[in-house]
């Protein structure tokens, strides 16, 4: 193979690495990071029936509330807080 060929080969492969490196990240920056709430917020909104879906885990939670559009929130809690899931559960 000449240099030609090789630097042919060379540019071919570094401009498809990039491709697929902008692609990439174009992905990753269309997904919204939630939104974080003190745990204040996040009672309030659970009492009021607003909150659609929590993930808990640990202290860690994250969910959607019921309204549209809204984005999803992340908040912490205390350790042994009990109350919480009855709240959630209602």
């Amino acid at each position: 193979m000449n240099s030609t060929a090789k630097s042919v080969v060379i540019w071919v492969l570094l401009l498809a690495g990039f491709i697929v490196f902008w692609q990439v990240m174009e992905r990753g920056a269309g997904q919204a990071q939630p939104q974080p709430i003190n745990f204040s917020q996040f009672m309030s909104q659970a009492q009021a029936g607003n909150v659609a879906s929590v993930d808990i885990i640990g202290n860690k939670v994250t969910g959607q509330l019921k309204q549209k559009g809204t984005p999803a929130f992340q908040t912490l809690i205390p350790t042994n807080y009990p109350d919480l899931y009855k709240v959630l559960q209602d």
